[in-house]
């Protein structure tokens, strides 16, 4: 392994006649978001063959403009290990949408039972190499980086291609190649869709017991979103999910009951702050406080999502989570399941019959 710091100017023309040649990158991304809305990326590593450069982003420059291209660029495949977060990063950083991506931890997933499995514990499964992961949690903001850092960046990358190869050749042969050609669409649609402000109120976790206001759940949820995006907070220093489920279950009718909610004692939220959302959101109508759709007991419906997840070796997980299956079998909400999952909803719901009729 030849592991290139790259600090200062970059001459990428050696960088990019590797790249031609192999047409595959694997990459891999450290970053700070403890006390900010917007991840703080510090370094991006790329391994091309058996070359890994490790580029440092804590002053941000025009030198690495040419990787902006790289990542947008569909005729470059991506190797990522747990997509989402690395990719929302680089395509906030660079204004991009990358694509053309494969995710070996998803990719795992259709050909093993595990579906969140640690890039650790992947390549000891699949290459039976043991690599150490206590720099994880190094101070990645410091200057200079460690000998111990720079190694562990390295080899959060260095394996990812042969993984990808086992991983591809697997999806073939198990005729699941098209499958995860199709989640991986849905997982990049995902990454654009969940950071529109608008859908920020799916992330709120509610009971079968809230009785809340949703329209008025999605436009808390909204202003939140963006009042941390502006302030660059984390969203929970300015109202935690329990405060906003509160604003949207009761009525407050003057200025003086709204501030006894004692918001204020959230880190960033300040006493203009209710001035403007009492002022915003009092001549929003009230609606009929909607409740979420009532659970049904799918304990028979789980035991048969395992039996088709071991029989097919697909992750149990991946087909369905139990959330899903309530939504499915509920009365009150109707859920529709396309594509590849389509035909596991339909056995599921095949044997579910048989054992009613029974």
């Amino acid at each position: 392994m030849n592991i290139k710091l790259v600090t200062e100017k970059f001459n990428s023309a050696e960088f990019l006649l590797l790249l031609n040649k192999e047409k595959i990158l694997s990459i891999d991304t450290e970053f700070v978001r403890e006390k900010t809305f917007f991840p703080i990326l510090s370094l991006i590593q790329i391994a091309i063959d058996n070359v890994v450069y490790l580029f440092d982003f804590k002053e941000k420059n025009n030198q690495y403009d040419f990787l902006k291209k790289i990542f947008s660029n569909k005729k470059y495949l991506k190797i990522f290990h747990d997509c989402e977060q690395d990719i929302e990063i680089l395509n906030y950083n660079f204004s991009i949408n990358i694509t053309n991506v494969f995710d070996t931890q998803l990719g795992n997933a259709f050909t093993d039972l595990e579906h969140h499995i640690s890039y650790k514990n992947l390549v000891k499964n699949i290459l039976g190499v043991e690599i150490d992961k206590k720099q994880q949690k190094s101070n990645w903001l410091k200057r200079p980086f460690t000998s111990q850092q720079i190694s562990y960046a390295a080899k959060d990358v260095i394996y990812l291609q042969k993984i990808y190869k086992v991983l591809k050749t697997k999806l073939i042969r198990e005729k699941k190649d098209e499958w995860y050609k199709e989640e991986i669409k849905n997982v990049i649609t995902k990454i654009s869709y969940k950071n529109n402000s608008k859908n920020a109120w799916e992330k709120i976790k509610l009971n079968d017991k809230s009785k809340l206001d949703i329209d008025l759940l999605k436009k808390i949820c909204q202003f939140r979103e963006e009042k941390s995006k502006q302030r660059n907070i984390p969203k929970s220093w300015f109202l935690r999910d329990k405060d906003i489920i509160k604003i949207c279950c009761e009525e407050y009718t003057d200025i003086n009951y709204f501030m006894k909610t004692n918001f204020h004692q959230n880190k960033y939220f300040f006493e203009k702050d209710y001035n403007e959302i009492f002022n915003k959101f009092k001549l929003h109508k009230k609606k009929k406080l909607n409740k979420v759709f009532s659970k049904v007991n799918v304990k028979r419906q789980q035991e048969i999502l395992k039996k088709i997840s071991n029989e097919s070796n697909v992750s149990e997980t991946l087909i369905a989570n139990k959330k899903e299956l309530e939504k499915k079998f509920s009365n009150i909400k109707k859920y529709n399941v396309n594509g590849w999952r389509k035909q596991f909803f339909e056995t599921i719901i095949q044997e579910t019959n048989k054992n009613i009729i029974s």
